[in-house]
């Protein structure tokens, strides 16, 4: 008996410590539980987590920036070429560029012009009408400018126009910030037709006027052309009113 109380007291003590030592189990079903252990990297895994959505949210924003880039250069680029295909008139409108005379504009020579078929005033009566050297510019200009010069010789009276056009341009030539480069001769305008005579201080400092009065909103000329740059200083200037509509 005392043998078998000793090995049944082992036999206890020994199943005791098996499951002291044992997992945590379920008390019912006896299935074993073990408890996990927290993994230290686990918040290094999510920061990296993070980052890594951070990063492709950036790169989607990069993405996106650069192709609406792309698009707006691509629109600017197609305006660009409507605007280059655009075709180019031969000229401008006549009511916008009043006559299809030219501008003479800097350094003009009237001798480099050839000599050109008498109108209704010949050379002869250009010499007697107009002083030296202006004379030699009207001989070699054409066209209604030539025509209509015997008209306003003749003329003696001023009409409405000739008087508002004339103080137009006498205020604009001497009102002029470089008005104090020229030296004004004379400006007078009869029959619808101007001349303007005098000496540059400055060169080719009245075609610089002349091209800012030119922007003026009462200008609206048939005809114009003057000369300026010459060697002895002088421009010379004759305009002519644009036709009635």
């Amino acid at each position: 008996m005392n043998i078998l109380k000793w090995v049944l007291v082992i036999v206890v003590a020994y199943v005791a410590g098996y499951f002291s030592h044992f997992p945590d189990a379920d008390p019912v079903s006896g299935q074993v539980f073990s408890v996990p252990e927290v993994c230290p990297q686990s918040m290094s895994a999510s920061d990296d987590l993070d980052k890594g959505l951070q990063q492709d949210r950036e790169r989607s924003q990069r993405l996106e920036k650069t192709k609406q880039e792309a698009k707006a250069n691509s629109s600017q680029s197609k305006a660009q070429e409507k605007i280059v295909e655009q075709p180019v008139p031969d000229s401008y409108p006549k009511e916008k560029m009043g006559a299809p005379f030219p501008l003479t504009g800097a350094g003009f020579d009237p001798k480099d012009f050839p000599p050109i078929e008498e109108s209704n005033i010949t050379n002869e009566e250009i010499d007697k009408l107009v002083a030296a050297p202006f004379n030699e510019t009207l001989k070699r200009t054409r066209g209604p400018l030539r025509e209509k010069y015997k008209d306003f010789a003749e003329a003696t009276e001023q009409n409405d126009w000739d008087i508002n056009t004339q103080n137009r341009m006498t205020d604009a030539l001497l009102g002029n910030q470089y008005s104090k480069f020229i030296e004004l001769e004379s400006l007078i305008c009869r029959a619808d037709y101007c001349e303007i005579r005098g000496r540059e201080l400055k060169p080719n400092v009245f075609g610089l006027i002349m091209s800012e009065m030119m922007l003026q909103d009462w200008w609206k000329m048939g005809h114009s052309q003057w000369t300026n740059g010459m060697e002895d200083g002088t421009f010379y200037a004759l305009i002519a009113k644009a036709p009635e509509q």
